[in-house]
């Protein structure tokens, strides 16, 4: 308990004491923040456009925002899968489709996955080169028009490939009841090669794009993204969505019996499958859907390089634009300097009058 000198004291006092500090701004009355649901809705407002701002400002967004870019990949993706669907469906395509001997399979086609992309990697860096290569909007333009001609010719090869071989020397023509068939191996094997080296033509082109395209910056990011994308959707999905294609569109047997229409050779195909021709039944109509499904296959991939060339043809479109814009821009530059130089002249002209 306080005594009374205490007390006194501190009666004094009291007059003489600072008086309360008022609120400061921020929290003074009539400027107190508010629970209100008003409120909640700005601040959830406010957080959202700020979060959807960092997203659009983050790097990966303005890379994917980049057309030139995004249509490059997305077209040497293409590519990637048309070769690894080859490379994976090419031998059982052959061999029975096509009826060709494996040995020559592997020793024709060994030769020519080796030497005609080679070549086309060459040729194709030589006349990017040639042509200027891939600096500023003009360069990129120039050099998409050239991937834009060699994704065209591969795709016209690769739809040829798709069924030629089958009309021209498959079942029920005199080059396949022929040995080997050496007639079928050499033209789907000639059409694969012309595949391969105008494809290419086009990588040495198109990787340079692909890191011109972008801001500096952005250019790490931009090669490992456009790997990635490589992996992903050219070398992994070729075999995967290929082959989930081919098995559903690949009837079985018992599809096939309930789909004839003449019942005696329904009940002959039933009663060899349980006959004493069981086992040699078994094995024909194993070959013979294993080859109808590496046909169906073999068409998807080859028919994806269109895939390729409308992107090729749409990063060019791009490109344009970028082009038309870049030499605008110049010009107004341009008109701003000679604007520029000719008040100067003038001005000097008038000084020297005074």
């Amino acid at each position: 308990m306080l005594s009374t000198g205490h007390m006194s004291a501190v009666s004094e006092d009291a007059p003489n004491a600072a008086p309360p500090s008022p609120l400061p701004p921020t929290v003074a009355e009539g400027s107190l923040p508010s629970t209100g649901e008003g409120q909640g809705a700005a601040v959830v407002t406010t957080a959202g456009q700020s979060g959807l701002r960092a997203y659009l400002d983050s790097p990966l967004c303005q890379l994917v925002c980049t057309p030139v870019y995004t249509c490059t990949v997305v077209g040497l993706s293409a590519l990637f899968f048309v070769v690894t669907g080859i490379q994976f469906w090419i031998t059982i395509f052959l061999q029975l489709v096509i009826g060709a001997d494996p040995a020559a399979v592997i020793a024709v086609f060994g030769v020519t996955s080796i030497t005609a992309p080679v070549f086309g990697v060459i040729v194709g860096g030589v006349v990017t080169d040639r042509y200027g290569g891939y600096k500023g909007a003009e360069g990129i333009k120039r050099t998409l028009t050239f991937c834009m001609c060699a994704g065209a010719c591969a795709a016209f090869a690769s739809v040829l490939c798709s069924f030629l071989p089958q009309l021209a020397t498959g079942r029920g023509t005199a080059a396949y009841n022929t040995p080997g068939n050496p007639a079928g191996v050499a033209l789907t094997v000639g059409l694969i090669a012309v595949v391969l080296f105008f494809g290419g033509m086009t990588i040495p082109a198109a990787n340079g794009v692909l890191i011109a395209s972008v801001r500096p910056d952005l250019r790490q990011l931009a090669s490992s993204g456009s790997i990635f994308f490589f992996q992903q959707f050219g070398y992994f999905l070729a075999p995967l969505l290929s082959g989930a294609i081919a098995s559903s569109a690949t009837p079985d047997i018992d599809e096939a019996l309930s789909a004839l229409t003449n019942a005696t050779e329904r009940q002959l195909i039933q009663a060899s499958r349980v006959g004493p021709d069981r086992a040699r039944f078994d094995a024909f109509e194993a070959l013979e859907t294993e080859g109808a499904q590496a046909n169906v296959a073999f068409v998807t991939v080859m028919n994806w390089a269109l895939v390729g060339m409308a992107l090729f043809v749409w990063a060019r479109v791009f490109a344009g634009a970028n082009a038309a814009r870049e030499r605008a821009a110049l010009a107004a530059v341009a008109r701003s300097q000679r604007e520029a130089a000719s008040h100067k002249q003038a001005a000097a002209s008038q000084r020297e009058r005074l």
